[in-house]
């Protein structure tokens, strides 16, 4: 017994020590460098990031293989983090847009392709109910997944969706390739989307992408009841949502230090 519980301890410390090592890299980091900084060999720091990708606490870049901190480590980042950083400066842009369509609003930060609501001031319908730290909501149905999704590579879309049709969470959800590709074009052509209807029937949500030098780092989301008074405020909603994100893209001071936390560049 006491070799068990030795055993799990010493687990749980190199588990804890993998996730600080993430949450303080200044950018995605190789398996052989995160062996090297925590002393661990090789295939015990692999099987222990295979548990933390699963339970979200750490991510991997699908085209670099690197690994960086995940949804459930982020949000408990020190307050000079640029996470922490970014979340303070772009709160007075959400503070605006929540005041002005007094519905409630989310910024949102894309680590590989894990979602996590970085900070959200809640209007006429509370998302308690609804959203974890950690979005699990599909890509393919939902604002925030539209957004991450219009980020990525034709090919890399792909082979994270498979072929379609794609799963339906509600009788709304867009399960077709080609319907699903448009949407992700006029979120180009109009720098917004809207997801009605798709994750949860009574929920839509309006999503414009935060970018830095041609990436996709979040998104800010405008969520509300998607009774008939909010189709016909969509334009209205949908450009006060792109209006904010660009703000956030252009003026947040840390969004460069962000940019390399997210993705290295």
């Amino acid at each position: 017994m006491k070799t068990e519980t030795n055993g799990t301890v010493s687990t749980l410390a190199r588990g804890l020590k993998l996730i600080q090592v993430l949450t303080e890299a200044p950018a995605p980091i190789s398996l052989a460098r995160l062996a090297r900084v925590t002393g661990f060999d090789a295939s015990t720091c692999h099987r222990m990031l295979q548990t933390l990708t699963t339970e979200g606490w750490a991510v991997q870049d699908e085209q670099t293989r690197e690994y960086a901190a995940g949804p459930h480590a982020l949000v408990r980042c020190a307050p000079w983090h640029p996470l922490s950083l970014f979340k303070q400066q772009a709160r007075a842009q959400l503070e605006r847009l929540n005041e002005r369509t007094k519905e409630t609003v989310c910024l949102i930060a894309f680590t590989s392709i894990e979602r996590v609501i970085v900070d959200v001031i809640h209007g006429q319908l509370t998302l308690s109910s609804y959203y974890d730290i950690r979005l699990t909501t599909p890509l393919h149905g939902s604002a925030s997944g539209k957004v991450l999704l219009s980020g990525m590579p034709p090919a890399q879309r792909d082979t994270l969706l498979g072929p379609g049709p794609y799963p339906a969470t509600t009788p709304f959800t867009v399960t077709e390739p080609k319907k699903l590709a448009g949407q992700l074009n006029e979120i180009s052509k109009n720098g917004f989307v809207i997801s009605r209807d798709e994750s949860f029937v009574g929920l839509v949500a309006y999503g414009a992408p935060i970018t830095y030098r041609g990436h996709t780092l979040g998104c800010v989301v405008i969520t509300c009841s998607s009774d008939g008074e909010h189709v016909l405020d969509d334009e209205r909603l949908g450009r006060e949502c792109k209006e904010a994100s660009e703000l956030i893209s252009s003026v947040v001071p840390s969004i460069h230090q962000l940019s390399h936390f997210l993705s290295g560049v």
